[in-house]
């Protein structure tokens, strides 16, 4: 059977507004941590005379102000509180060497308050009127800002980003690696704490992880994908597992990458692939940190899990004089590799979206190599386009190459047999939607007695109006 022949057909779309996360650190209050002698779960920084402390199974009391450590500091996590009740402040102190921030709700005569206390300055924004009960503070970080939401019975409002100039290298390793958060309260009552790595506000560059020869990794009747967590502004790598054709998605981990220059970065794009004739991982991915080109590495570690930060290589720069989009070298742009080993013909094939020298616009280019890693030759290109997210998928003995295409048209798929680039189909769906250039995410696996063939896409629906690639919704076909 051909792609192009198949009509998929939909099963759900979904929003994942912030929805999964991986738990960091969360403060528990079944033991009474203010008097104990034995352990000290929460230390005391700092505490005003006549303050007491009270903790019972339901929440943390404090008639005055204490404050105390509660976890470390990574520079994109999301930090969360529920506050009951406050007539002061409540909130967190983020502290790394010499600078150091608060983000807190402060009690005032014209009511509730988010303000921002930091080097670079204060600012407050005022919370809505629906905050004067109970509700959930969020505060997302990412370098150099603060994003706040609130939840009131269950819903969620983003409400303002809080910029700390103080904060803009919180990714270097001598800042973050030391760096702490402390938990403040004035006059407050709160009955929860946590920290996390969460899926963002929309998500986007949906990819299985697979073995060398393009087989998804199936575990517990799960698979494993990496998704882009997109932020405000900018995001970071997710690793997620998925009960195929159901809404079981959880959020096992993130992947972040450093490529040498002392500093974490949330690059996006990635591709796994597991050889298991060697038991190495592969790994392809976009690098900001190498200018905006693919870059690699290998590892034997099992990184589906927790938050891992990888070491990566960026591919050799084109210059000037040997710009030729044929060559297998880093160009500014490259975005979203692809790669399998194909057992046939013993070679290692691989794809990657370019921006084209004819037409400045995205376009898929392929090569083939005896090696994962380089000596990779091209071995042909599609015809022009604004190509996007592709996917080289098994299909009755043959392989094909999915992407998304089009700014234009809302739902554009091109379908390649591998090896004849010069021509493709459509992949067709009986509501279809990607919100322009979307992925060609085809997922082959086996359910019971069957092969069935899922399709995972995502819209571009702006869910940061602040920032172009936000994009906001998951379809499952």
């Amino acid at each position: 059977m051909n792609l192009s022949e198949m009509t998929f057909r939909r099963k759900f779309s979904k929003n994942f507004y912030k929805s999964l996360s991986c738990p960091l650190a969360e403060m528990t209050f079944t033991t009474n941590f203010t008097e104990t002698e034995r352990g000290d779960l929460y230390p005391l920084i700092e505490k005003a005379d006549g303050t007491e402390e009270s903790v019972l199974h339901e929440g943390y009391r404090v008639n005055g102000s204490a404050t105390r450590l509660f976890c470390a500091f990574f520079p994109f996590a999301t930090y969360k509180m529920t506050v009951s009740e406050i007539s002061g402040e409540a909130g967190f102190i983020f502290k790394a060497p010499e600078v150091a921030a608060c983000i807190s709700i402060k009690s005032t005569e014209n009511g509730r308050q988010i303000v921002a206390s930091h080097k670079d300055g204060t600012e407050s924004y005022p919370l809505p009127e629906k905050c004067s009960t109970e509700f959930e503070l969020t505060v997302s970080l990412r370098p150099g800002f603060f994003d706040i939401f609130y939840t009131v019975n269950g819903v969620m409002d983003y409400l303002v980003s809080f910029e700390v100039p103080s904060f803009s290298n919180s990714t270097l390793d001598a800042f973050y690696q030391p760096a702490k958060v402390f938990v403040k309260l004035t006059d407050a009552y709160v009955k929860s704490v946590s920290s996390s790595i969460d899926c963002g506000i929309g998500q986007a560059d949906i990819r299985p992880l697979k073995y060398e020869n393009g087989d998804i990794i199936t575990e517990g009747g799960k698979i494993f994908l990496t998704l882009s967590v997109r932020l405000i502004k900018g995001g970071y790598q997710a690793v997620v597992s998925w009960v195929p054709g159901t809404l079981e998605f959880k959020m096992e981990g993130a992947l972040f990458y450093s490529a040498g220059d002392g500093r974490i970065h949330g690059d996006v794009a990635t591709a796994l692939v597991y050889d298991r004739r060697d038991k190495i991982w592969h790994l392809w991915q976009r690098s900001s940190a190498c200018g905006h080109v693919l870059a690699y590495t290998s590892f034997t570690s099992d990184i589906r899990y927790g938050v891992n930060i990888i070491d990566v290589t960026g591919l050799p720069h084109m210059t000037g004089a040997d710009i030729d989009d044929k060559l297998f070298l880093g160009k500014k742009g490259d975005e979203d590799p692809e790669f399998i080993y194909d057992e046939k013909r013993g070679k290692w094939l691989f794809c990657l979206c370019r921006i084209t020298e004819a037409t400045r616009k995205y376009q898929y280019y392929f090569f083939e190599s005896d090696r994962p890693d380089t000596g990779y030759q091209w071995i042909g290109c599609g015809p022009a386009g604004e190509e996007t997210g592709g996917s080289i998928v098994k299909c009755g003995g043959k392989l094909y190459f999915v992407c998304g295409n089009s700014f234009s048209a809302k739902a554009e798929y091109r379908v390649y047999e591998w090896g004849k680039f010069d021509e493709f189909t459509y992949l067709k769906a009986d509501y279809p939607d990607g919100g322009f250039r979307g992925w060609g995410t085809i997922l082959p696996i086996n359910v019971g007695t069957r092969r069935r063939y899922f399709w995972l896409t995502f819209d571009r629906f702006l869910t940061s109006k602040a920032f172009n690639w936000s994009y906001g919704n998951v379809y499952c076909f």
